[in-house]
This record gives structure tokens, C-alpha cells and sequence, in this order.
């Protein structure tokens, strides 16, 4: 068995991945946060005992994490069977090289689905160290609520190099995870990032800036960060429709999967280059339009559009912020013929007013849908 995200191949480990296993576990960049700032100095004989014959579940069990573009080893992962009470707990490790591009939450919320959807488990247990601020981010993306505080105190027969760690604890539960599970989706969802713009008025080419700004070392640029926001919300597949600056969004976009669409218009009109993309588009496909230059939409936000569209699949569903509308907006597949023969003019706008659909507006309490970078002063968190 192996669970598939994606960007990622979650499977049991064999043999052959041992030399990398060891290697994850004795790195102090990893350990640290859980009391083992030497790493667990473990060895390949140590490791080959805890690998198990393939069951027919994939709990209580080495599992490696591995990159589809690369074919690499990225981490590693494993998930408890439920105790009587419906408990489970996950671990994960994650090469410190391979932090900030959402590959964590990736990792949680496929095991998540899985102890949800294929075993027992109604609740999922994690203790991130007070000091780990990135794991925290990670459980509260995932939907995890703190519920209390916790200390792990080395046993006297451990190894000198451990040192206590103070925790918190977080919980998801099962009846209330704040994501759907893709699997069980009514629809497909086809989002479209227009990035054929020139930006002019920012005097510098908007997707590529780094994200978030005022970081020298940040991981992402701006269209990354705004496809990272769907791939978390379990929006697949998307498309880039490109411009006259497309071989440079293509080199930065080289190892994600995403489709790439050339030759869209330059235009102020973003319908133009949606028109551009409609063709190649599933005729059934929810469309999710997030312009490329919106960094900043909480993945949360854009789950939550999708359960509003499953409820009410035959209107427009579009994100406010303090009354103000934002993106990315829901379009049904009954818009497709609206978007095709838009107004130039007046672009998504002609579609959204002058339609037979319904709108709804749904305060979302997410100021990132508003997030336009427009002009020079709009960079800025």
C-alpha cells in the first residue's frame, strides 16, 4: 500500500532505503526539537530490525516520504495504530533542505485522510516542542487544536546526550477536520493563475519577487507562494497561463506540477488570457481563478470555497474581506460559456454581473484575498 499526494509518494520503507533513514535520524537539525540535540545516533542494523513484512495497513510502520520530480527521499513519517479510544499519533521528519514549501502539511493531512478514512482513529495526537514554531504552524494548518502542555523527562537508563523537552499538546478530531477529504468531493476543481502581465506599475516582474518580502533567505517568490495555497487546499490540476515572460515563470516552476499554458495575452484584460486557458479545461470542472500576483490566500480560506460550492454548486462563490471582495473566485461549469464570450471591457466582472448565476459573498475573516500586488508599496507582509 502507499498513499499518493500531490507532489509525493508516501510508502512503507525496504531495505534499500535504510543508508537514507539513518541519515534523517542522526541529523541534530531534526532530533533536536525532540530531545536529542546529537541526533538518535542510531545505525542500520538498529533501523533494519524495526522494518516489518508490508501488512495490509500502513500503521505502526517506517514510512518514506518521496519527492516525485527528484525520485528522493525527503523524510520520513510513521502513524500509530488507534488505542481504544480512537487515539492515533503521527511523526514526522522532514530534510531541513526541503522546509518551506509546504511539504509538511502535505505529508500531515495525507496521513490524516488515511487514519481517518481507513481505520478507527477519531482523533489524531501531536506534541510539537514549545520552541518548534514551524511544527506548531504546521498542526494549526492542519486543522489541530492546543489543548494542554506536557514535559518529557529522559529515562535514567537513556543515553546522557538526551535532554528534557517541553511540549505541546495539539489534537485534530475527526468530526470536525476544517478540510474535506479530496477523495469524497462532488466536483473537480481546475484552478487557472493568470501571470501574463507585464507589471508596469510594480516596475519589477511581480511573480518571481520573493515571498513573503523583507527576507533574504525566503524559500518561495510570489506565484510560488499562490500555488502552494492551492496545492494545500487539495485544488488539482492547475494552470499557469504565461505571457511574453513565460520561460522565466517555467525555469522557476520547473519541479512542480502544475501545466504550464504560453502564449496568453499581455493585456490588462485577465479574461483574455482565462479565454486563452478555457479549452483545455475539463467542461465539468469547477474553475478557481487566483491571480498570480495574490500570495497571500490562507489555504484554509479557499477549503472553505470549495465546501460553500459543494453545497450550492449552481452560483459564483467569491471570498470578502471587511466587505470588500478578493480571490480566488468559484466559477461552476455553467459559467464556462459566460467566460468565453466575456465582456473585454469589463472582463470577470461581465460574468459575475451580467449572468443568469447567483453570487454569494462569503466573509471569509482572511485579509490575504485582498492581497493585490499592484504597486511598489504593495510589497510589504
Amino acid at each position: 500500500m502507499q498513499i499518493v499526494t500531490d507532489r509525493l509518494l508516501i510508502r512503507p520503507a525496504a531495505f534499500e532505503d535504510i543508508h537514507r533513514i539513518v541519515e534523517l535520524w542522526n541529523d541534530p537539525r531534526i532530533t533536536t526539537f525532540v530531545g536529542f540535540p546529537f541526533g538518535l545516533r542510531t545505525n542500520a542494523d538498529i533501523v533494519a530490525s524495526q522494518l516489518v513484512p508490508p501488512p495490509e495497513h500502513l500503521t505502526d510502520r517506517i514510512l518514506v516520504v518521496i519527492h516525485y520530480e527528484s525520485g528522493k527521499i525527503i523524510g520520513q513519517a510513521m502513524m500509530h495504530s488507534p488505542d481504544q479510544n480512537g487515539l492515533s499519533t503521527t511523526d514526522i521528519k522532514l530534510n531541513p533542505d526541503h522546509q518551506g514549501l509546504h511539504y509538511g502539511s502535505e505529508i500531515k493531512r495525507a496521513l490524516l485522510t488515511y487514519l481517518f478514512h481507513e481505520t478507527s482513529c477519531t482523533i489524531v495526537e501531536t506534541t510539537p516542542n514549545l520552541a518548534n514554531s514551524a511544527s506548531i504552524h504546521l498542526q494549526e494548518s492542519c486543522g489541530a487544536i492546543r489543548i494542554g502542555r506536557g514535559r518529557w523527562e529522559p529515562s535514567h537508563d537513556s543515553s546522557a546526550d538526551c535532554i528534557p523537552v517541553d511540549y505541546w499538546i495539539y489534537r485534530v478530531y475527526k468530526h470536525s477536520a476544517p478540510y474535506p477529504d479530496v477523495r469524497h468531493r462532488q466536483f473537480q476543481y481546475t484552478a487557472i493563475i493568470p501571470v501574463a502581465g507585464k507589471s508596469q506599475r510594480m516596475r519589477q516582474f511581480k511573480p518571481l519577487l520573493p515571498w513573503p518580502p523583507n527576507q533574504q533567505n525566503a524559500s518561495r517568490c510570489v506565484i510560488q507562494s499562490a500555488i502552494s495555497s492551492l496545492m494545500e487546499a487539495g485544488i488539482d490540476p492547475i494552470r499557469v497561463a504565461v505571457g511574453t515572460r513565460g520561460t522565466e515563470i517555467k525555469g522557476r516552476l520547473k519541479n512542480w506540477p502544475v501545466q504550464i499554458v504560453e502564449g496568453a495575452s499581455g493585456t490588462k484584460a485577465m479574461s483574455d488570457t482565462i479565454v486563452k486557458v478555457l479549452p483545455l479545461i475539463d467542461p465539468a470542472s469547477v474553475i478557481v481563478i487566483l491571480p498570480g500576483d495574490h500570495p497571500a490566500v490562507a489555504p484554509e480560506t479557499i477549503r472553505r470555497l470549495v465546501g460553500f460550492h459543494e453545497e450550492n454548486p449552481d452560483r459564483i462563490h467569491i471570498p470578502s474581506f471587511g466587505g470588500k471582495s478578493g480571490h480566488p473566485a468559484f466559477f461552476p461549469p455553467s459559467a464556462n460559456q459566460f467566460m468565453a464570450c466575456s465582456n473585454r471591457k469589463n472582463g470577470l466582472r461581465s460574468v459575475i454581473h451580467d449572468s443568469s448565476l447567483d453570487v454569494v459573498y462569503h466573509e471569509m475573516g482572511d485579509p490575504g484575498i485582498l492581497k493585490n500586488l499592484d504597486l511598489p508599496s504593495d510589497y510589504s507582509v
